[in-house]
């Protein structure tokens, strides 16, 4: 039988993984190749965005597609916890 913590780790869903950081990744948007901090809320758009605090401390909520978060679902970064 595989390990517990494996099988929570694999599974887990991106948005339940600590993340401090995301890079929009999508070249046709506005905020293309920035490094924005996630913000620790979900956003009003639904599971498939995560909310980030843009450079004049606005909040905006971006597509997980359009980040490296759906390049390296896998991939954990050491911060916050967003759920």
């Amino acid at each position: 039988m595989k390990s517990s913590a494996r099988q929570t780790r694999q599974g887990t869903p991106i948005l339940e993984r600590v993340v401090s950081h995301v890079t929009i990744t999508d070249p046709h948007h506005f905020l293309f190749g920035h490094r924005l901090s996630v913000v620790p809320e979900r956003s009003a758009r639904g599971p498939t965005y995560v909310v980030v605090a843009l450079p004049d401390a606005r909040r905006r909520s971006v597509r997980i597609a359009s980040t490296n978060l759906a390049e390296a679902p896998t991939r954990l970064v050491p911060g916050i916890r967003v759920k």
